[in-house]
């Protein structure tokens, strides 16, 4: 059995290997075996109160016979303010592409429909035949052709609304060539007319349109000179 003298020796050190350790204000002393538990021990402690202790200093060895001794820093743990700014996530932005879709599948093209012949629109009959209207207001564009022919339907011929039959029966009437070729899609024509002049409203349904106030103003005013 350890005598008291061996144990006070095993704490203490043999001397050669006795060092000295300094922790909060605590002063250890003992063999470097006892001080370094001892520092964990403490540090183990001080972390679950809050408290952060930076690692421990180790210093070169001595020569034998010197007391070496071990340091550890109480550092108080203080929390930084949270500088991170919260950022909105933009809207992905989603590009048209004419590519062929993944599922292999090729976007089918939208086609108009073709424009019918209307038999009992007769552009001839009336006191005032559409051609001699055409006359008066010398329309020189594309787009102020289309829109006498719609300003004539409505006051002359008495339609609220006009479709691309009527437009396309008033143009072959008319030639059906040159200026008076049938455009492509008057459905297109007539709502980029709305869009921009303001010329014209969507009607009943969608093959259908209105001509504005604006539209009849405008034709009132039109002269062969002035178009």
């Amino acid at each position: 059995m350890a005598t008291k003298d061996e144990r006070k020796a095993k704490l203490q050190g043999n001397g050669h290997n006795q060092v000295q350790g300094f922790v909060f204000g605590i002063n250890l002393e003992g063999s470097e075996q006892v001080v370094m538990e001892g520092i964990k021990a403490f540090t183990h402690a001080m972390a679950k109160s809050g408290v952060v202790l930076t690692p421990p200093v180790v210093r070169p060895a001595l020569s034998p016979g010197t007391k070496a001794t071990t340091a550890a820093a109480v550092v108080d743990q203080v929390e930084e303010p949270d500088t991170t700014l919260e950022v909105p996530e933009e809207e992905p932005v989603v590009e048209a592409s004419n590519e062929t879709p993944s599922n292999g599948a090729e976007r089918k093209r939208r086609i108009p429909p073709e424009p019918k012949v209307l038999n009992d629109l007769d552009i001839t009959a009336g006191p005032m035949p559409l051609k001699t209207f055409v006359e008066q207001k010398g329309p020189k564009k594309s787009q102020d052709r289309l829109v006498v022919v719609a300003a004539w339907l409505k006051k002359h011929k008495g339609f609220e609304e006009i479709t691309r039959d009527h437009l396309y029966t008033c143009y072959q009437q008319m030639g059906g060539s040159g200026d008076w070729k049938a455009l492509n899609n008057f459905d297109v024509m007539l709502r980029q007319l709305g869009k921009r002049k303001s010329w014209f409203e969507k009607g009943k349904n969608e093959a259908s349109f209105k001509v504005t106030i604006i539209a009849s103003n405008y034709v009132d005013g039109m002269t062969p000179t002035s178009a």
